[in-house]
């Protein structure tokens, strides 16, 4: 007598499989069909759920976005910093003694970046101990403040109340390290300068105002500079800088096609100019510092133009 087996019907989703009715000759053949049905079955199941999770928790999952495109959205976009920083400031210091530091910026190019100049005033009004310093904006109240020496620092300021100006200056270690060993650190925390006084324009790091200087031939001021090391030359953009070596740069400037001005041994708004277009055609740091890299550099393009005739 032969038995029948009937594997029955299974449904999942929109696909049917139904098993299939036969004879059973023996026991070995009839779990070799069932093994087989069940394969079967699985295979369809495994694709249900597949498409179910691609149709359902797949819909749930395709409405998010994607990881990659949240951080991307989530990333600020490159771009300037959006404070400006006022022209004149004065410290804390000078404000509270009537004698100490104040600082003048002017703006560059980058809307982030600012040429500044640092000088200390006298009790009776005398400008003095001037240096260059450069100030770019890094974050919404942090800065990088450059010196002359081309080290870097950390600086911070204080916005308004619509983060759109800074209000307070904050030069950081860096200045307090730069300044006389006897300047009071609030010589290096500084406020907008009230009204629109004009006492600054008066400073000047080269040369005093009570200081005769006699511009040096061009002769001369080119054997100084080919003649004397780097090291040596006085660095025209700090405190330590004197009108003659303010007026070999000019010199040397000119020698190599870039106009700084006259030449008067004046470190002033167009020498600077010329410097930064210099360092930039020189792939050098771009701040307008006259420090040891840009000397010798300049020493190098100058000095071989005067030893080529041609030149």
């Amino acid at each position: 007598m032969r038995t029948i087996v009937t594997i029955g019907v299974l449904t999942a989703g929109a696909v049917t499989f139904t098993g299939q009715t036969a004879p059973v000759c023996d026991s070995g053949c009839v779990w070799k069909k069932l093994t087989i049905a069940a394969a079967a079955a699985a295979i369809l199941l495994a694709g249900c759920t597949s498409g179910a999770d691609s149709n359902g928790a797949g819909d749930r999952t395709s409405a998010r976005p994607a990881k990659s495109s949240s951080a991307a959205a989530a990333s600020p976009s490159a771009g300037p910093i959006g404070v400006s920083l006022a022209s004149d400031w004065v410290s804390t210091a000078l404000e509270r003694d009537k004698s100490g530091y104040f600082l003048t910026v002017n703006s560059t190019s980058d809307p982030d970046v600012y040429d500044g100049r640092l000088s200390f005033r006298e009790p009776d009004g005398a400008i003095d101990n001037s240096q260059f310093v450069t100030l770019t904006l890094t974050g919404p109240s942090t800065m990088s403040v450059r010196w002359a020496d081309a080290s870097e620092q950390t600086g911070s300021f204080v916005v308004n109340g619509d983060a759109t100006k800074a209000v307070t200056l904050v030069l950081g270690q860096g200045c307090v390290d730069t300044l006389p060993s006897d300047a009071a650190p609030d010589n290096c925390v500084f406020r907008p300068r009230k009204g629109n006084a004009a006492a600054t324009e008066s400073a000047s790091p080269t040369p005093e105002s009570s200081t005769v200087f006699a511009v040096p031939a061009t002769d001369e001021a080119m054997s100084y500079l080919c003649s004397t090391s780097s090291d040596d030359l006085a660095r025209v953009t700090s405190s330590k800088s004197d009108a003659f070596a303010v007026a070999v740069l000019q010199v040397a400037l000119t020698q190599i096609g870039y106009d700084p001005g006259p030449i008067d041994g004046r470190y002033g708004s167009l020498s600077k100019d010329a410097v930064r277009s210099y360092q930039a055609a020189a792939g050098l740091t771009v701040d307008g510092l006259v420090g040891p890299k840009t000397w010798t550099s300049l020493q190098a393009a100058a000095c071989s133009v005067a030893e080529d005739p041609a030149g």
